[in-house]
Formats: structure tokens, sequence, C-alpha cells
């Protein structure tokens, strides 16, 4: 029986082994984080794995509350858990995150993470989200895994992670100045920007019909 494997070189961009416009919106969002975790093993059990992660995180999701739910201020945590404070990040914090990120950085260069396959992965992808998000946030996290991948997925090699990146930037810089103009929480604004200009950027990219059909025929 054939198995898929997930390419370590595709970890900043999603891969496109599942079609996300298929899916209503909530499960495009589940199905494209999770993708790496559904594509690895037999395809016969492609359907089973994709039911246990969203049960896992609705499961995760449900403990977070309850957690806090006896805590005078879980309201407070639990709003810092989505949304973040990302404009509140001390000295102390971005530093440790630099460092954990250099060292995954330096183990993906060198092909340690590789090294280990499956397992590596998972693991530099487990600290990589879990230290991003005690900064700014689940919502933050999940859009800047999911947003600009699903908006170049027309795209190949290079060029999609120099749009892909691109698109990210632009997201957080009007996000994070439409927040002080207007005085709204941070990370909610800049998940929608980043969302409007991934938009943007995949509607002004995406070839036209005429430009399609022309390199039909000239293929054919």
């Amino acid at each position: 029986m054939s198995s898929h494997t997930y390419d370590i070189r595709d970890i900043p961009v999603l891969n496109d082994a599942v079609d996300l416009t298929t899916l209503p919106p909530l499960a495009q969002i589940d199905t494209a984080l999770f993708q790496p975790l559904t594509v690895v093993g037999p395809p016969d059990t492609t359907a089973l794995q994709e039911a246990i992660i969203g049960v896992t995180f609705v499961l995760a999701s449900s403990a977070a509350i309850l957690l806090l739910a006896g805590n005078p201020h879980g309201g407070e945590h639990l709003k810092d858990l989505l949304v973040g404070q990302i404009l509140w990040v001390d000295r102390t914090q971005l530093l440790w995150l630099g460092g954990l990120s250099a060292v995954l950085l330096a183990a993906l260069r060198f092909g340690w993470v590789g090294r280990f396959g499956s397992f590596g992965f998972y693991t530099a992808f487990a600290l990589a989200v879990t230290a991003s998000v005690q900064l700014v946030g689940v919502y933050l996290v999940f859009s800047s895994l999911i947003i600009p991948a699903l908006a170049t997925r027309g795209q190949r090699g290079r060029r999609r992670y120099t749009v892909a990146y691109g698109l990210g930037v632009a997201g957080y810089a009007l996000g994070l100045a439409l927040s002080a103009l207007f005085d709204l929480p941070s990370g909610a604004v800049v998940v929608w920007t980043l969302a409007l200009c991934a938009v943007a950027g995949a509607l002004a990219l995406a070839p036209s019909a005429a430009g399609a059909g022309a390199a039909t025929r000239d293929a054919s």
C-alpha cells in the first residue's frame, strides 16, 4: 500500500493535497492548518485523520474555557489567548522567541528536522506555533499560517514564497496602522487586513479567462 509523505521544504506554504475550495469556510480553516497531518499515511485514512484533528481542536478549545471558568480574570486571559497582545510584547519575550526561531531555522537549514522525518517536522511545528501563540494569540497565528498560503495556491516555486511573505507583511502593516488609527484590538484587525490583502493579491495574480484559454489552446 502506498503512502503520502510531507516534504519538509513545503513548510512555509501549505501543499495542495486537499481542495479547500470545496469545503465550508470553517472546514477550510481547520483543513488548511492541519493538512500536513492528514497527508501522512495511507490515502484511505485521510478522512479519519481529519475527523480526529477536528475533534481534538474542539476539545482543546473547550478545555481552555473550562480551565479559565473559575478565574475572575478568565475572560481577559481567554481574550489574550485568542487575539494576543501584539503591541504589548516586551523585549524579554521578543528575545526568547527570536532565540527559539533561530534554533528552529538552523535545524531546518542544516537538515536536522528532516533527519527525523515526520516526528522532526511536527516537533518543530509545535514549538514554533506554541511560542507564537503566547505572544500574538491563536487567531493571528492561524491566520498567518493559512491565509497567505491560500492566496498563493496558484503560484509555484520561489515566486510563491515571495508573494506569500509579501502579503503577510502588507496585512500586518495595514492592520497595525488601522488599529492605532481607530483604537481597535490589534490582533483582530490584523486578521481582517491579512485576509483582505490576500484576497486582493489572489485576484491581482489570477490569470484572466482569455489568457487561460490561450494557454490551453497553445498547450493543445
